[in-house]
């Protein structure tokens, strides 16, 4: 029987699957799962998209919003509230200097006593002008802080006014960003639950997957998260899964007829009695495994060794997310030091240079059709974000760095003019694909990558290379889905200065 493994990339606007078969063991071959678009054509690309139809049956993915059932719009979120107190750091400022004890008496007329008191005035005078500098300069610092903080309060007044001022129209009820707000910080504000979003639509993806293979396959996952919350977002991830595949087998039998025909009140009612709780036995039993975005598109990149040896950044640039990887390759082996996932993507650069727009659903990730002026002023935000994370990994391993016992020059070596490596939707954009702090060598995953393995019709998938790859690194099986970070022990152990100081020559798959 063949082993099949399921690469599921599921993403905040669209959704990518891989299947790996290893019929041949030792030459497994990959190929991508293609859905039906509305006119039957064969699509790698699945919209991250439930539609509520006018007969209250759900549509999945590629929808027809002539179908789409219309509501009221509900007022986005609370009106913002101004900040009451503003934070200054205080710490350097000392206590007001106390005056001398031969101060708080008449000065002498003359003679010795006199000269020590003028000398412990002129002392005391200086303390206290010194004083009032550094107090002055605190209260400067306040004011600025105030400013910064009523024009942010001011922006998001008016924006919270733009959308409660159109809480009475009528909007087509398509649900986009439920995966964001499933396993990110997104403001939800719809009545439906994104989790039971996220469920129903993981659950037409297992129909479809089940009608080619029937329940010969293992779901390999990945999830938007960092490494300090990576156990609780994976458990998270393992209910919405163990869940999906209960409805689909267990509840409806496998009947997609009627799945889709079911009214989204009587869906909402069954998954509410038959949420399936995080289990090991049952996460074991169904062979799924979770991993972070960051790691899995890692996996496609290393995969056949066709990136340098030395320290490397990989940023995933998703609809909802960016997934950042501060990786090393040594002796063709990848080694993961950290990961992280910020919260913004390209969804977040349209709506910020975009804040006219009435109907947050229904935004066309098109970064070409904004107005130059206002995308360069939120991609320069955007980025501001992108180099803190980064910054952010950098600085953990130069904390850990003194504790080798390594020179100093090991590490400067290391960290000079090295790789990052761009993927997803957002890397298809030349104008967001930066160098970033120490990592200034711009590289964007390309076919050529893939050479030396074995992927079906790989010439269709060419244009798309980047936005698949998570995909296909989540396919590769594994055993286990528990992340190891490298040390910096480990990432320095077997290396000399002298090998990060070597010129580098281009990679051979980038041009």
């Amino acid at each position: 029987m063949d082993r099949i493994t399921v690469g599921l990339d599921f993403g905040t606007h669209q959704t990518k699957v891989c299947i790996e078969n290893k019929a041949d063991v030792n030459n497994p071959e990959y190929s991508f799962f293609p859905f039906k678009d509305l006119e039957g054509n064969d699509n790698y690309i699945l919209p991250s998209i439930v539609q509520i139809n006018s007969d209250n049956t759900l549509s999945y993915g590629f929808v027809d919003e002539k179908r789409a059932k219309y509501g009221k719009k509900f007022i986005i979120g609370r009106r913002p509230k101004f900040p009451q107190k503003i934070s200054v750091p205080t710490e350097d400022l000392e206590p007001m200097p106390t005056k001398p004890a031969i101060l708080n008496s008449a000065p002498p007329t003359s003679g010795e006593q006199l000269e020590r008191y003028k000398k412990a005035q002129k002392s005391y005078d200086t303390q206290l002008n010194l004083w009032r500098n550094k107090n002055n300069s605190l209260k400067k610092k306040h004011k600025c802080a105030m400013k910064d903080a009523e024009a942010t309060y001011q922006a998001e007044l008016k924006e919270w006014y733009l959308w409660q001022n159109t809480s009475q129209v009528d909007y087509r009820m398509i649900y986009r960003y439920f995966k964001q707000s499933t396993f990110s910080d997104y403001n939800w504000n719809c009545s439906l639950s994104s989790s039971y979003l996220s469920i129903w639509y993981i659950c037409y993806i297992i129909f479809c997957l089940e009608e080619k293979y029937g329940q010969n396959f293992a779901i390999q996952m990945g999830i938007p998260t960092g490494s300090d919350r990576f156990v609780q977002k994976k458990r998270r991830a393992v209910s919405i899964l163990l869940t999906a595949y209960h409805l689909v087998e267990d509840v409806f039998k496998n009947d997609l007829e009627r799945f889709l025909s079911t009214p989204v009140d009587e869906l909402e009612k069954l998954t509410k009695t038959n949420l399936i709780q995080f289990s090991e036995e049952k996460k074991q039993e169904y062979g799924l495994l979770v991993f972070p975005e960051a790691y899995a598109a890692l996996k496609s990149l290393t995969a056949q060794n066709k990136i340098e040896t030395g320290m490397n950044i990989m940023v995933d640039i998703g609809g909802g997310t960016t997934d950042i990887t501060f990786f090393t390759i040594e002796n063709s082996c990848p080694k993961i030091h950290d990961y992280s996932s910020i919260s913004y993507g390209l969804n977040y650069i349209i709506e910020k240079a975009t804040p006219h727009l009435k109907d947050k659903f229904d935004i066309d990730l098109n970064l070409n059709i904004i107005d130059s002026q206002e995308l360069s002023s939120v991609i320069s935000s955007y980025y501001q974000k992108l180099r803190e994370c980064c910054e952010d990994l950098v600085e953990k391993l130069v904390k850990s760095f003194s504790k080798t016992g390594y020179p100093t020059s090991t590490l400067t070596a290391a960290l000079k003019k090295r790789p990052i490596v761009y993927s997803g939707g957002g890397s298809t954009y030349d104008f967001l694909r930066k160098p970033v702090s120490q990592f200034t060598d711009v590289i964007q995953i390309n076919p050529k990558q893939w050479q030396g393995m074995n992927i079906k019709e790989i010439s269709k998938l060419i244009d798309i290379c980047p936005i698949v790859s998570t995909a296909l690194g989540l396919a590769i099986s594994e055993i286990h889905d528990d992340v190891e970070l490298a040390t910096t022990n480990d990432i320095f152990k077997n290396t000399k200065a002298a090998d990060w100081k070597k010129e580098r020559p281009c990679p051979r798959w980038v041009k």
